[in-house]
């Protein structure tokens, strides 16, 4: 059952890592390559920026030995909206300008 549930975490943080370099790679193409005649990102490039800023900026650590759903929803809530609220708010920012 404990396999299942580390499985289960790796497929959704795997998930979570391709909306968030899908929303880097779409907002990269609206505002940096226009801008500085950058050449534009892969999905699997974005995820890799991705993770790189991930290490370099602090995280929230989980000072619980056991993980509970009160623990985990905030975090999944946060990985999948963060990102589709960035390309939001980009769409409307690049509707106007």
């Amino acid at each position: 059952m404990k396999s299942v549930t580390i499985l289960g975490f790796m497929a959704v943080a795997m998930l979570a890592g391709i909306v968030n370099g899908y929303a880097l790679s779409v907002l990269w193409e609206w505002f940096i390559v226009p801008l500085f005649s950058a050449d534009k990102l892969t999905i699997p490039t974005a995820m890799s920026l991705c993770l790189i800023m991930s290490l370099l900026t602090n995280q929230e650590a989980v000072d619980e030995t056991e993980l509970t759903w009160d623990i985990i929803e905030p975090k999944l809530t946060k990985a999948f909206l963060k990102p589709l609220i960035a390309l939001a708010f980009g769409y409307l920012y690049l509707q106007f300008n």
